[in-house]
């Protein structure tokens, strides 16, 4: 800029003047004090800052950047303008360099215009700002997914609640679980998991000026990772030793058991599938025709959520008749006090011994007995009842001291019969029983002298 020099004037002058052509609007400043002449000083006007609008629920604050002339000289106001549509209002007239404005439906166009005196300098870009009145809106997943029967099928799950916002941005998400207490996180979604039962989670998000999801949302997930294990097995006709053995003489059987309530039963035995539906106490059955010998039996419960889980019972089926057999007396054997002290010697002293078989069955379970001897001349028969003789334990089974295989009882040689001139008559009745409850008798008839 060229200098020129102005007449003196009494006291001090001020003249302002535009200078036109500066890149940025400008004024200048004359000024002299005192003297005939003196130089002429441009001084340059710097725009405000480009203005920042922040939205909230009670309204939109605006703030930019003050500027100042570049001789220091602060501005007399900022003045902020607001342009929606074809309208344009003023906002404010402030020395702050913020101002708050009514939040508006559609787009306003902001821009700050710093004053001094008769001159202006307007902010080099506006600022376009819708405010956000709509809630964001969010899901939510878990993880694994609900299968066809309306279960999740896990042990732990994990629930994810997310939300999306085109305006101001998620703030947070929200959610409660059964009606508990509310667990609100910062961010656009939120993990957590799940245990065993029936869930109602309840969840929303707010977005960043304050917006809340409306109504709140609501799902609810059935959960269950495991089923217990099907136990508790019976055949109605178990006929062995313990009626919770599963042996049995009888092939004709209703298999039963427990498992989870309204549970689906699956039963594969010898080839052949049966199904059936657990009741609402958790009991089932199924008929089965048993093959001969021990054959595994595959019993497989499935709840609602689809989880499995088996048992392998075994079950014995055992038509086979044990045998036994008295190695003392011998049929047909007349004994007297010498020989029968000898008998049974190896096996605890004199009295009856002998042995028993199951081949291929369940097992000799028990050997019981009865030993009678006649009268004197065709008198009564006694019965030894383990101690002595009496009438009345005849018909009375007696048990074996030991056994069941190799097996012997106690009968002392002072304890026998003498027939001093006759034999006496006497009969052994042996009864064997295997632990299926199959049994036989075998007789043995012998004299004492």
């Amino acid at each position: 800029m060229s200098r020129r020099r102005v007449p003196f004037l009494s006291g001090m002058v001020l003249v302002v003047a535009l200078v036109v052509g500066l890149p940025t609007a400008a004024l200048a400043a004359f000024i002299t004090s005192g003297a005939s002449s003196a130089n002429a000083t441009a001084a340059s006007f710097p725009a405000p800052g480009k203005p920042v609008a922040t939205d909230s629920l009670t309204g939109v604050s605006v703030s930019w950047a003050g500027t100042t002339l570049s001789t220091g000289r602060a501005v007399d106001s900022y003045v902020l303008k607001r342009t929606v549509g074809a309208t344009t209002t003023t906002v404010c007239t402030t020395i702050s360099l913020n101002c708050s404005d009514s939040r508006q439906s559609s787009t306003a166009t902001y821009v700050v215009v710093a004053k001094v005196g008769g001159w202006s300098s307007t902010s080099p870009a506006s600022a376009a700002f819708i405010s956000d009145f709509v809630a964001p809106t969010s899901s939510i997943s878990i993880s694994p997914a609900v299968n066809g029967g309306g279960w999740v099928k896990s042990t732990n799950p994990t629930v994810t609640v997310s939300a999306t916002d085109a305006l101001s941005g998620v703030g947070s998400v929200s959610y409660t679980i059964n009606g508990g207490s509310t667990v609100t996180t910062n961010g656009s979604s939120v993990n957590f998991s799940l245990g065993q039962g029936t869930f109602t989670i309840q969840y929303w998000s707010t977005d960043v000026v304050g917006n809340v999801e409306t109504p709140k949302k609501s799902v609810t997930y059935k959960v269950k990772g495991s089923t217990v294990a099907p136990s508790n097995f019976s055949l109605s006709s178990d006929s062995g030793s313990s009626s919770t053995d599963m042996i049995t003489n009888v092939a004709s059987q209703t298999f039963s058991g427990s498992a989870e309530a309204n549970a689906s039963v699956q039963v594969v035995y010898n080839g052949t599938t049966k199904t059936t539906t657990a009741s609402a106490s958790g009991s089932w059955s199924v008929t089965l025709t048993l093959a001969e010998g021990a054959k595994t039996a595959t019993v497989t419960v499935t709840d609602a959520a689809g989880n499995t889980n088996s048992a392998t019972p075994s079950l014995r089926l055992d038509t086979i008749v044990p045998t036994v057999v008295s190695e003392t007396p011998v049929a047909g054997t007349q004994y007297t006090d010498g020989s029968w002290d000898d008998t049974c010697a190896t096996r605890g002293g004199p009295g009856i011994c002998g042995t028993a078989a199951d081949t291929n069955g369940s097992g000799v379970d028990d050997i019981t007995y009865e030993l009678r001897k006649s009268g004197l001349l065709g008198g009564n028969y006694q019965c030894w009842n383990g101690n002595s003789w009496a009438a009345g334990q005849c018909g009375k089974q007696q048990d074996m001291d030991s056994g069941p295989s190799p097996w012997w009882a106690s009968v002392p040689t002072n304890s026998m019969p003498n027939g001093f001139i006759l034999s006496i008559q006497m009969r052994l009745v042996l009864t064997v029983t295997d632990i299926a409850g199959n049994s036989t008798t075998s007789t043995i008839n012998f004299t004492k002298y």
